[in-house]
Parts: C-alpha cells; sequence; structure tokens
C-alpha cells in the first residue's frame, strides 16, 4: 500500500481496504454517478464485472502488476497465489441407496482469479 499511494497509483475510485472507505462508499458513488448522469440526460451505461476475472490469464496479471511497480518477492507473491492451481470435476451417482464417486483428472487453472480473494478487490481498480 505504501508503494501505490507514493507511486499515486490509488485512484479515489478505489474503495475496498482503504480507511474511510468500503464496499458502502463505492455504492454511493456509484448511485450519485447515475443520479447525476440522469440529471444531465445523458445515457447511464454499467458494466457487470462479476466474471471479468474469470478471463484474466495469470501472466498478463503479473505483467500488469510489474508494471505498477510491484516486482520481486512481492510479484513473485502474487503470481505463486494464482499459479500452481489444479482443479478437478467430481460427479457422484446414487444407485440403489449406494453412492459412487467419479473423479475427473486435474487439470491446471491458467485463467481467474480463486473466489472470494482479495485479489479481486484489489484487482478491480488496477487491470
Amino acid at each position: 500500500m505504501a508503494h501505490l499511494k507514493q507511486a499515486n497509483l490509488i485512484t479515489e475510485k478505489q474503495h475496498g481496504f482503504l480507511k474511510e472507505k468500503s464496499t458502502c462508499s463505492a455504492i454511493i458513488n456509484l448511485v450519485q454517478h447515475v443520479i447525476d448522469q440522469i440529471d444531465k440526460e445523458q445515457i447511464v451505461s454499467l458494466l457487470d464485472y462479476s466474471k471479468a476475472f474469470d478471463c484474466l490469464d495469470h501472466n498478463i496479471i503479473s505483467k500488469k502488476i510489474t508494471s505498477l511497480g510491484i516486482r520481486d518477492t512481492a510479484n513473485n507473491w502474487f503470481v505463486s497465489y494464482l499459479t500452481v492451481r489444479s482443479q478437478i470435476v467430481e460427479l457422484q451417482t446414487t444407485i440403489c441407496g449406494v453412492t459412487t464417486s467419479h473423479q475427473s483428472n486435474p487439470l491446471p487453472v491458467t485463467r481467474r482469479v480463486p473466489q472470494g480473494s482479495v485479489w479481486i478487490q484489489f484487482s478491480l481498480s488496477y487491470l
């Protein structure tokens, strides 16, 4: 955070994880913006970012945080958080009261950010 503040990389639109800002202040700003646009008879466009981070390649994320000045150990920490993850699909069937599980082979995850992670809050303002 010190680096981001010193390099003036935190925009006024960043609300997550900042003192005196929250999801409530973000919503208030959004609602105020929509009202202002309507008052000016301007078109209001809203984007749904809920799935945006399902598309990002881990290499792109690493390059972006490097461009923000996050390098070496800090960059490696972010990359290690995203990489060396795999996913499987598990299917359970119950026939005559007997439940059987079937699992796919693990496949590497090279895109997306783990759900519910702090990274999502950080990234929305910067990527």
